[in-house]
Protein backbone atom coordinates (compact mmCIF):
# COMPACT_ATOMS: atom_id res chain seq x y z
CA UNK A 1 0.00 0.00 0.00
CA UNK A 2 1.24 3.36 -1.39
CA UNK A 3 1.84 5.68 1.43
CA UNK A 4 3.21 9.54 1.32
CA UNK A 5 4.56 11.96 4.06
CA UNK A 6 2.28 14.61 2.90
CA UNK A 7 -0.72 15.57 -0.35
CA UNK A 8 -3.31 18.35 -0.61
CA UNK A 9 -6.24 17.15 -2.66
CA UNK A 10 -8.77 19.72 -4.08
CA UNK A 11 -11.79 19.46 -6.17
CA UNK A 12 -13.01 22.09 -7.93
CA UNK A 13 -16.63 23.35 -7.92
CA UNK A 14 -19.40 24.67 -9.70
CA UNK A 15 -22.74 24.01 -8.49
CA UNK A 16 -22.48 20.26 -7.61
CA UNK A 17 -24.23 20.17 -4.24
CA UNK A 18 -25.58 16.85 -5.23
CA UNK A 19 -21.86 15.73 -5.36
CA UNK A 20 -19.67 17.88 -2.82
CA UNK A 21 -20.10 16.07 0.22
CA UNK A 22 -20.23 12.54 -0.90
CA UNK A 23 -16.41 13.33 -2.78
CA UNK A 24 -15.22 15.43 0.49
CA UNK A 25 -16.10 12.37 2.79
CA UNK A 26 -14.53 9.52 0.44
CA UNK A 27 -11.65 11.34 -0.14
CA UNK A 28 -11.24 12.15 3.75
CA UNK A 29 -11.41 8.62 4.37
CA UNK A 30 -9.05 7.29 1.79
CA UNK A 31 -6.70 9.83 2.74
CA UNK A 32 -6.16 8.80 6.24
CA UNK A 33 -5.00 5.34 5.06
CA UNK A 34 -2.68 6.58 2.75
CA UNK A 35 -1.05 9.98 4.18
CA UNK A 36 0.63 11.16 7.26
CA UNK A 37 -0.60 14.96 6.43
CA UNK A 38 -3.20 16.01 4.34
CA UNK A 39 -5.71 18.42 3.41
CA UNK A 40 -8.55 18.62 1.12
CA UNK A 41 -9.58 22.19 -0.75
CA UNK A 42 -12.87 22.60 -1.89
CA UNK A 43 -12.77 25.35 -4.69
CA UNK A 44 -15.95 26.75 -5.05
CA UNK A 45 -16.29 28.98 -8.06
CA UNK A 46 -19.49 31.21 -7.54
CA UNK A 47 -21.61 28.40 -7.07
CA UNK A 48 -25.17 29.97 -7.05
CA UNK A 49 -26.76 26.52 -5.67
CA UNK A 50 -26.44 24.74 -2.23
CA UNK A 51 -22.42 23.97 -3.14
CA UNK A 52 -21.13 26.37 -0.82
CA UNK A 53 -23.31 25.91 2.29
CA UNK A 54 -22.55 22.28 2.02
CA UNK A 55 -18.93 22.65 1.79
CA UNK A 56 -19.03 25.08 5.02
CA UNK A 57 -20.66 22.20 6.88
CA UNK A 58 -17.85 19.79 5.56
CA UNK A 59 -15.23 22.35 6.63
CA UNK A 60 -16.65 21.98 10.32
CA UNK A 61 -16.69 18.24 10.38
CA UNK A 62 -13.63 17.41 9.19
CA UNK A 63 -10.11 18.47 10.41
CA UNK A 64 -7.81 19.54 7.03
CA UNK A 65 -10.97 20.16 5.48
CA UNK A 66 -11.14 24.51 3.82
CA UNK A 67 -13.10 26.12 1.83
CA UNK A 68 -12.02 28.37 -0.78
CA UNK A 69 -14.43 30.32 -2.46
CA UNK A 70 -14.23 32.89 -5.71
CA UNK A 71 -16.87 35.45 -5.16
CA UNK A 72 -18.20 34.62 -8.84
CA UNK A 73 -17.86 32.32 -11.53
CA UNK A 74 -14.11 32.87 -12.86
CA UNK A 75 -13.82 29.33 -14.75
CA UNK A 76 -12.06 26.13 -14.72
CA UNK A 77 -8.94 27.25 -15.46
CA UNK A 78 -8.92 29.92 -12.47
CA UNK A 79 -10.26 26.97 -10.32
CA UNK A 80 -7.55 24.82 -10.33
CA UNK A 81 -5.22 27.87 -10.24
CA UNK A 82 -6.36 28.88 -7.00
CA UNK A 83 -5.76 25.18 -6.35
CA UNK A 84 -2.67 24.87 -7.14
CA UNK A 85 -1.49 28.09 -5.52
CA UNK A 86 -3.63 27.49 -2.21
CA UNK A 87 -1.93 23.63 -1.94
CA UNK A 88 0.69 23.04 1.16
CA UNK A 89 2.00 20.12 0.50
CA UNK A 90 4.64 18.67 -2.04
CA UNK A 91 2.30 16.33 -4.21
CA UNK A 92 -1.27 18.05 -5.43
CA UNK A 93 -4.06 16.05 -6.61
CA UNK A 94 -7.06 17.23 -8.13
CA UNK A 95 -10.07 15.11 -9.63
CA UNK A 96 -13.44 17.58 -10.66
CA UNK A 97 -16.38 17.64 -8.42
CA UNK A 98 -18.71 15.60 -10.21
CA UNK A 99 -17.87 11.98 -8.77
CA UNK A 100 -16.69 10.05 -12.49
CA UNK A 101 -13.91 9.01 -10.60
CA UNK A 102 -13.55 7.18 -7.66
CA UNK A 103 -11.01 8.43 -5.17
CA UNK A 104 -9.56 5.07 -4.58
CA UNK A 105 -8.10 5.17 -7.74
CA UNK A 106 -5.45 8.11 -6.75
CA UNK A 107 -3.58 4.47 -5.58
CA UNK A 108 -2.34 4.38 -9.16
CA UNK A 109 -1.17 7.53 -9.73
CA UNK A 110 0.50 6.84 -6.46
CA UNK A 111 2.09 4.31 -7.23
CA UNK A 112 3.92 6.23 -10.02
CA UNK A 113 4.22 9.13 -8.17
CA UNK A 114 8.46 8.60 -8.36
CA UNK A 115 8.61 7.96 -12.08
CA UNK A 116 6.86 11.80 -12.75
CA UNK A 117 6.68 15.04 -12.33
CA UNK A 118 3.24 14.54 -13.58
CA UNK A 119 1.12 11.90 -13.21
CA UNK A 120 -1.89 12.11 -15.89
CA UNK A 121 -4.98 9.79 -15.65
CA UNK A 122 -6.42 9.19 -18.97
CA UNK A 123 -10.05 8.10 -18.89
CA UNK A 124 -10.96 4.05 -19.66
CA UNK A 125 -14.23 3.43 -21.49
CA UNK A 126 -15.41 7.89 -20.95
CA UNK A 127 -18.80 7.64 -19.86
CA UNK A 128 -20.22 10.78 -21.60
CA UNK A 129 -22.47 11.39 -24.12
CA UNK A 130 -21.98 11.13 -28.02
CA UNK A 131 -21.15 14.38 -28.22
CA UNK A 132 -18.90 15.06 -25.22
CA UNK A 133 -16.74 12.25 -26.66
CA UNK A 134 -16.53 13.49 -29.82
CA UNK A 135 -15.49 17.16 -29.01
CA UNK A 136 -12.92 15.51 -26.66
CA UNK A 137 -11.31 13.24 -29.94
CA UNK A 138 -11.11 16.15 -31.61
CA UNK A 139 -9.55 18.57 -29.29
CA UNK A 140 -7.11 16.02 -28.16
CA UNK A 141 -6.13 14.93 -31.91
CA UNK A 142 -6.39 19.29 -32.64
CA UNK A 143 -3.85 20.14 -29.91
CA UNK A 144 -1.08 17.01 -30.35
CA UNK A 145 -1.09 18.23 -34.06
CA UNK A 146 -0.97 22.07 -33.33
CA UNK A 147 1.67 21.59 -30.16
CA UNK A 148 3.27 18.30 -30.61
CA UNK A 149 2.55 16.68 -27.38
CA UNK A 150 1.66 13.21 -27.07
CA UNK A 151 -0.77 12.76 -24.41
CA UNK A 152 -3.91 10.67 -24.66
CA UNK A 153 -6.73 12.35 -22.44
CA UNK A 154 -5.31 16.13 -22.09
CA UNK A 155 -8.38 16.98 -20.03
CA UNK A 156 -9.20 14.15 -18.14
CA UNK A 157 -9.85 15.52 -14.31
CA UNK A 158 -7.49 12.90 -12.64
CA UNK A 159 -3.63 14.44 -12.07
CA UNK A 160 -1.05 13.96 -9.45
CA UNK A 161 1.45 17.04 -9.77
CA UNK A 162 4.37 18.19 -7.64
CA UNK A 163 4.10 21.54 -6.41
CA UNK A 164 7.76 21.74 -7.60
CA UNK A 165 6.06 22.06 -11.21
CA UNK A 166 4.59 25.40 -10.47
CA UNK A 167 8.46 26.89 -10.13
CA UNK A 168 9.00 26.65 -13.63
CA UNK A 169 5.52 26.83 -15.12
CA UNK A 170 3.27 29.30 -14.76
CA UNK A 171 -0.49 29.15 -15.82
CA UNK A 172 -2.33 31.88 -17.69
CA UNK A 173 -5.14 30.26 -19.02
CA UNK A 174 -8.91 30.69 -16.92
CA UNK A 175 -10.44 28.43 -18.97
CA UNK A 176 -10.93 24.37 -19.67
CA UNK A 177 -7.46 25.06 -21.88
CA UNK A 178 -5.56 25.37 -18.57
CA UNK A 179 -4.95 21.70 -18.90
CA UNK A 180 -3.14 21.72 -22.55
CA UNK A 181 -1.18 24.80 -21.12
CA UNK A 182 0.15 22.70 -17.94
CA UNK A 183 1.22 20.05 -21.19
CA UNK A 184 2.45 22.28 -23.33
CA UNK A 185 4.78 24.12 -20.95
CA UNK A 186 5.61 21.23 -19.23
CA UNK A 187 6.78 19.87 -22.41
CA UNK A 188 8.63 23.04 -23.12
CA UNK A 189 10.89 22.88 -20.06
CA UNK A 190 11.59 18.89 -20.22
CA UNK A 191 9.33 17.62 -17.28
CA UNK A 192 8.66 14.16 -16.70
CA UNK A 193 5.22 13.16 -17.34
CA UNK A 194 3.77 9.38 -17.07
CA UNK A 195 0.17 8.21 -18.08
CA UNK A 196 -1.71 5.76 -16.51
CA UNK A 197 -5.77 4.91 -17.38
CA UNK A 198 -8.18 5.15 -15.09
CA UNK A 199 -11.95 3.86 -14.93
CA UNK A 200 -14.34 6.01 -15.73
CA UNK A 201 -18.04 6.34 -14.52
CA UNK A 202 -21.42 7.85 -15.96
CA UNK A 203 -22.83 11.07 -14.17
CA UNK A 204 -24.93 10.15 -11.54
CA UNK A 205 -26.47 13.63 -10.28
CA UNK A 206 -25.93 17.48 -11.14
CA UNK A 207 -25.67 18.93 -14.60
CA UNK A 208 -22.74 18.72 -16.96
CA UNK A 209 -20.85 21.56 -17.91
CA UNK A 210 -19.95 22.76 -21.15
CA UNK A 211 -22.64 20.83 -23.69
CA UNK A 212 -23.46 24.15 -25.21
CA UNK A 213 -22.43 25.09 -28.76
CA UNK A 214 -21.19 28.28 -27.88
CA UNK A 215 -18.87 26.76 -25.05
CA UNK A 216 -17.65 24.44 -27.47
CA UNK A 217 -16.45 27.60 -30.31
CA UNK A 218 -14.97 29.61 -27.42
CA UNK A 219 -12.95 26.81 -26.55
CA UNK A 220 -11.54 26.19 -30.05
CA UNK A 221 -11.10 30.47 -30.44
CA UNK A 222 -9.43 30.26 -27.22
CA UNK A 223 -6.99 27.77 -28.57
CA UNK A 224 -5.67 29.35 -31.52
CA UNK A 225 -4.97 32.40 -28.83
CA UNK A 226 -3.07 30.09 -26.57
CA UNK A 227 -0.75 28.75 -29.70
CA UNK A 228 -0.17 33.03 -30.48
CA UNK A 229 0.82 32.99 -26.47
CA UNK A 230 3.26 30.25 -26.58
CA UNK A 231 4.77 30.95 -29.84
Amino acid sequence: MMRVSGISVFFPFFNEEENITRLVEEAHSYLKTRADDFEILMINDGSTDGTKKAARELEKKYAGVRLISHPENMGYGAALKTGFSSAAFPLIFFTDGDNQFRITDMDILLSHAGEADIVAGYRIDRQDNFLRRLNGFMYNRLIRIMFGIDIRDIDCAFKLIKKSVFEKVTLEADSILVSAELFIRAKKYGLRIYQAGIRHYPREKGIAKGNKLSFIIDTFLELAKLRSRLK
